[in-house]
Parts: C-alpha cells; structure tokens; sequence
C-alpha cells in the first residue's frame, strides 16, 4: 500500500473511532449510583425521579461506606408528564457526563 493511501486510511479509522471516546473519561473518574442520580437530576429540571445502575469496571470508594463508584450507568428517568425513558450515561470529567439513548 502506498504510504499516502496508508495514512489517509488510518486518520479515516481514528476520526471514526473519536466520537465514541468522547463519551469516557481519561482521568479516571468514578462516580456513584447515587452521586449520577444527583448529577442528573440538577441538570434537567423536568426529570421528576431518576434511577441510576452502574455497569462495567468498577472500584470500591475509601470512604466508609465502601460503596462500587462506575464509569457507566444506566438510568430511568421519569419526567413530570409521566413519561419514562431509559438512558446511559457516562462519565467525561469531575462533574460532567454525557447521556446517550
């Protein structure tokens, strides 16, 4: 393969790739099941009632408590209308996380 056509070939593979790292977190950040509870609820004002669950690589907190702190959480939010919808969210830095359907 030509080295031009190799390269073009490889910057096409990681811009591909880009969007889905986007959604994680390279500093480590780990949240609870009830701190990304809070986090959504003070974000969006008319979510009535959250549910988060963690899921994937997990570490246990230093705190008392020693409750598992994920990277990834699947929520259920439930707006003032009653309607009720199943996300992900993930965490991208201290306090900032993104939500994918």
């Amino acid at each position: 393969m030509q080295p031009r056509l190799l390269l073009l070939v490889t910057v096409g593979l990681l811009l591909a790739v880009t969007p889905a790292a986007n959604a994680h977190n390279s500093r480590g950040w780990y949240w609870s099941d009830y701190l990304a509870e809070g986090r959504v609820l003070a974000r969006y004002s008319d979510v009535y009632e959250v549910e988060c669950t963690g899921w994937g690589h997990s570490i246990r907190a230093r705190d008392s408590r020693r409750a598992r702190l994920y990277r990834h959480f699947d929520c259920l939010l439930t707006y003032e209308d009653g309607y009720i919808e199943e996300d992900e969210l993930h965490v991208t830095r201290r306090r900032g996380f993104v939500m994918r359907d």
